[in-house]
């Protein structure tokens, strides 16, 4: 939410006449588009995947697990 921060940074400094530029809301990704998504730490278990989420997340969703590679499961080793 970054972005949006400095969204309304700026509309805070316009209201105080201390930025003329153009201000517009931050851009999103298309419907159909992808970003890629960057997770620090992740488990190994059977040579799959456990993404790591939040104690309220696993209230309501599965775990989330994606079959390993055999390029991980030789770097595991």
């Amino acid at each position: 939410m970054k972005v949006f921060k400095s969204f309304f940074a700026l509309l805070k400094l316009a209201k105080n006449s201390q930025y003329n530029g153009k201000i517009k809301l931050p851009n999103y990704l298309a419907k159909d588009g992808f970003t890629t998504l960057v997770i620090g730490f992740v488990r190994l278990k059977d040579d799959m995947l456990i993404v790591p989420y939040s104690n309220s997340f696993r209230k309501t969703h599965k775990e989330i697990a994606i079959k390993a590679t055999t390029s991980i499961k030789k770097a595991r080793r």
